[in-house]
């Protein structure tokens, strides 16, 4: 398949990008470069075109320009993960993944969002990915295998709003395994170790701890002003330097590949909520102590209602306070439990010094942030047009999916 794209000037320099004219659908396809012209000229130093980000930058002045723009359908691409996320449900509002599910959560899921994104929730869904500094081994297939350190798990195909007001679907993303002193920086303020990883689930590496980290190294829960904010976010010395590494060229790939959001950190009141209660509340801020906050940065943390809706569906009658290993096994059922403290990016709305994490019997609680460390796994949000490669990849822990470096 091939598509074509007509850009004229009436006057004046134009400047741009291809997220001003071209539609995220078409992400899949490259500038066939031999076809291409402006003002009668093949190949034109006025236009560059740049297949790793999928941009256009066009540089014309004067009246009256016209460029013609061809396009072709890159066949080693398997598309974009979020239009295979989307693929994967055919009919209804559920499909099988792995030992899990995939929901979308539309107006007919009982006690979903009901915001029209998919969710991978139960057991061990094939929701990994491959990605960060570190991976182009493994996106270009030269090696078999993902680093540890790189592999990240789908939360889901989710709405979002982005730093510049816009609306967006966007591939909502965690860390797998928890994030260690390193890898965070100078700004970690470590603690003690939480847990012993022999008592955990779903835990590949071979360390012997999970590193305690908290939330803020003073008595307040605003977001934007903790520790772990600050750290996570830092691209000098912090996590996003570790997560870009130190290839100037392959850094800007990288970035472009995340999203800059609002991070709704208004909190919630109580864990003893169910989960669309809970999401109701937080993405709305919705009757809580500091509604309508928001903080504007690429990476979080998961939210309670993450940790909610990644339980099987018949678990979202329940309240966080009972997800635990009772009744309808909400805590097994449920990839985001690892059987360790957790923090979460959710503060505790009524409160000035205290947020939300999950226990290591699974429930919902909060606890101070600056007398108690847990464990952090980084979250984020990809672009939804990000490609994936072909290969055997199918999402599972031995073969995540390759995003294209």
């Amino acid at each position: 398949r091939n598509i074509s794209f007509i850009f004229e000037t009436d006057d004046g320099e134009v400047t741009g990008s291809s997220e001003d004219w071209l539609s995220e659908e078409y992400q899949d396809y490259e500038l066939d470069v031999e076809k291409s012209e402006c003002n009668g000229q093949k190949n034109p130093s006025e236009l560059s075109w740049d297949n790793n980000m999928h941009s256009i930058s066009l540089n014309i002045n004067g009246k009256n320009n016209k460029c013609i723009l061809y396009f072709y359908l890159n066949s080693n691409n398997l598309g974009t993960l979020g239009s295979l996320i989307k693929d994967l449900i055919k009919n209804g509002n559920e499909v099988v993944s792995g030992k899990g599910y995939l929901y979308l959560h539309n107006s007919s899921l009982a006690n979903g969002a009901n915001d029209n994104g998919y969710r991978y929730a139960g057991n061990q869904p094939n929701n990994y990915i491959c990605f960060g500094a570190g991976s182009e081994g493994y996106n270009g297939g030269s090696s078999a295998t993902c680093p540890l350190t790189n592999k990240y798990r789908i939360i889901g195909l989710v709405p979002a709003t982005t730093s510049n007001n816009k609306q967006k679907v966007l591939i909502k993303i965690i860390k797998a395994e928890y994030i260690t002193a390193a890898e965070l920086g100078s700004k970690s303020y470590t603690t003690a170790p939480v847990g012993d990883y022999t008592s955990l689930k779903r835990i590949e590496g071979s360390a012997t701890s999970v590193p305690g980290f908290y939330w803020s190294n003073g008595s307040n829960n605003t977001w934007n002003s903790s520790s772990l904010y600050n750290a996570l976010n830092d691209d000098a010395s912090g996590y996003l330097k570790f997560l870009y590494g130190e290839n100037e060229t392959n850094k800007q790939k990288w970035q472009n590949k995340i999203e800059t959001v609002k991070w709704n950190v208004g909190g919630w009141s109580s864990h003893k909520d169910t989960p669309n209660a809970i999401y109701k509340g937080e993405m709305t801020n919705g009757g809580s102590t500091g509604a309508g906050t928001t903080v504007d940065a690429k990476i979080g943390l998961m939210y309670l209602h993450d940790y909610g809706f990644s339980s099987i569906k018949v678990s979202w009658t329940s309240t966080l306070y009972n997800y635990d290993n009772t009744g309808n096994n909400n805590r097994e059922n449920n990839w985001l439990f690892n059987g360790v403290k957790e923090w979460t990016i959710s503060r505790i709305s009524g409160r000035g010094d205290s947020a939300f994490y999950v226990s290591n019997s699974g429930l919902g609680h909060f606890e101070y942030t600056f007398n108690y460390s847990f464990g952090v796994r980084p979250v984020l949000y990809l672009k939804s047009n990000v490609n994936i490669k072909e290969s055997a990849a199918d999402g599972s822990v031995s073969k995540p999916y390759r995003i294209e470096f």
